[in-house]
């Protein structure tokens, strides 16, 4: 359910704005190491 929630946010921007800037490299592996990293909580 919260992936499709996410699937549809991503399409309602690009709808909105084609040339929307994507997640930021750092910003996407600080969010994915919070959850899977070595510290992960």
């Amino acid at each position: 359910m919260a992936l499709e929630a996410v699937a549809e946010m991503a399409l309602g921007t690009r709808l909105l704005d084609a040339e929307a800037a994507e997640l930021e490299p750092y910003a996407l592996k600080k969010h994915f190491l919070r959850k899977h990293g070595p510290a992960a909580y």
